[in-house]
């Protein structure tokens, strides 16, 4: 097979005169994966849009097998294809799933037969275990993942991107999307992967080129690069405890769960305490974001009780939690904001009262709420006032939880909270978490990753087809006790 190469050289992009890419030179082979590393805010997101023509560049030049191409040229105009899984899904929930993967080739007139035929082979290749017609509002953000993955599978691009392709996934997910890297490298196509998972580098790819602040920091073999040294090469500091949990001993209950049914979950009961972090942890389509959904009036509830504070909760409907003191991250990052929103105005969104005098917006105070906020949470912004969807999906998931930090609740409900965060900005929420929950407050943590799972909680329950499993305590836990309570039998 023919080997190719994409060069970018000198890449710079600016916004309101920051630089945002100075003068970034990479070459992309055919039949390796490529990783790009670096923080939130490192230029990782912004270069992906250079690569797929989403954003053009103020300087720099881009070639292909050493042909100079304008980076101008319409998509269709270039000399080879590209397939980009984003970070946040661009899929069509009031579409089927098999409707969402071939989306691009269904003529006026579809032949379903032809196509659910066509998406038990892509089920296969990827242990998809849900049938083709169903809605895709049905399915997990991490299933939505797996859909975009096998929406760009059923391509013949040229060049294949993916941006934080295993956010929200389990090992056994990993496992699956690394056997598709193989696939792509055997049909010597070009991979590129952008992430801050430097755990999954030496996994996953060949080569590695770390950004900082915008600007090429290192190119080196995956083979050496370990997790110390990506690290500093990313932050110029090493990060010496990833898990900086602090037991505490527990209050009384502030959440109880008792019997919850709805079509996706059965049998739900736990107790969630004062100055606890409870993790509910599983495989893809286990459950565990069906709980927080439920609660929320997200997804319908069949049976079961709620009580907050010891009062029965009589309507599960984001209002009546929020003023029950209970909030809800999603994991679906835009969910929580407004993309065209700057940080001020999302902050401020759920808390409007605090910041108003005689029914009018108090502007000032609005935008101090944003700086305190952007310092808080460390926050690295080109402009207070830029839109949140020119931001990278790690800033965005800080600026969603300081939205709900703003309305200061008695319990938080996270879902895969960590999704997009590099080491250091996780690092920074650990601690956060550890300084909530010291205030009589609890937690309860959704998360996929169990390593995080392990180190941060109090308590775990481990979620198995859309039931408990079992629970484990802090002493009891570790990333592998977690596996064997997750495997399937």
């Amino acid at each position: 097979m023919f080997a190719h190469k994409l060069s970018i050289r000198n890449i710079s992009k600016y916004y309101n005169g920051k630089s945002i890419l100075n003068h970034v030179s990479i070459d992309f082979l055919s039949g390796e994966v490529h990783a790009l590393c670096g923080e939130n805010a490192s230029g990782k997101s912004t270069l992906i849009k250079v690569l797929s023509n989403l954003e053009i560049p103020e300087e720099g030049e881009l070639y292909w097998d050493g042909e100079l191409i304008p980076l101008k040229l319409q998509k269709q105009k270039q000399p080879f294809s590209i397939e980009t899984v984003y970070q946040s899904p661009t899929l069509f929930d009031e579409l089927s799933i098999s409707e969402n993967i071939f989306f691009k080739a269904l003529p006026s007139f579809i032949d379903y037969s032809k196509v659910y035929r066509l998406y038990d082979k892509i089920a296969s290749r990827l242990q998809l275990n849900f049938p083709g017609h169903i809605p895709l509002s049905n399915l997990s953000l991490a299933q939505k993942r797996m859909i975009e993955i096998a929406k760009a599978l059923v391509s013949d691009a040229d060049i294949f991107i993916f941006d934080e392709p295993t956010e929200s996934f389990s090992q056994h997910e990993v496992n699956i999307f690394i056997s598709i890297l193989h696939e792509l490298k055997a049909q010597n196509k070009i991979v590129i992967i952008a992430t801050h998972k430097i755990s999954e580098v030496a996994q996953m790819c060949d080569r590695v080129t770390v950004l900082h602040d915008g600007t090429v920091s290192g190119n080196l073999e995956a083979e050496n690069a370990s997790e110390r040294t990506l690290l500093k090469m990313m932050t110029g500091n090493e990060l010496k405890n990833r898990y900086p949990k602090i037991i505490q001993k527990k209050g009384a209950p502030l959440l109880q769960i008792r019997n919850l049914n709805n079509n996706y979950i059965k049998n739900i009961s736990f107790t969630l305490y004062e100055r606890e972090i409870l993790g509910i942890t599983g495989l893809v389509g286990c459950g565990k974001s069906s709980i927080a959904r439920a609660l929320f009036g997200l997804e319908d509830i069949v049976s079961g009780s709620v009580y907050i504070n010891g009062k029965k909760v009589q309507n599960f409907s984001p209002k009546y939690m929020l003023s029950s003191g209970c909030g809800y991250l999603s994991d679906e990052i835009l969910q929580n904001l407004i993309p065209d929103f700057d940080l001020s105005k999302n902050v401020s969104l759920g808390n409007l009262t605090a910041l108003t005098k005689f029914g009018l917006l108090r502007i000032k105070a609005e935008k101090q709420l944003g700086s305190f906020f952007q310092k808080t949470l460390a926050i690295n912004l080109p402009e207070l006032d830029i839109p949140i969807k020119y931001l990278s999906g790690g800033t965005q998931q800080k600026i969603a939880l300081s939205k709900l930090l703003n309305l200061d609740l008695d319990i938080l409900i996270l879902d895969e909270p960590t999704i997009g965060l590099d080491s250091a900005a996780k690092s920074d929420l650990y601690n956060f978490m550890n300084e909530y929950v010291n205030k009589r407050r609890s937690i309860l943590l959704i998360s996929s990753d169990f390593s995080e799972i392990s180190g941060m909680c109090d308590r775990v329950m481990i979620m198995k087809n859309g039931t408990p499993s079992c629970f484990l305590n802090h002493d009891e836990l570790s990333r592998d006790k977690i596996v064997a309570n997750t495997a399937f039998h």
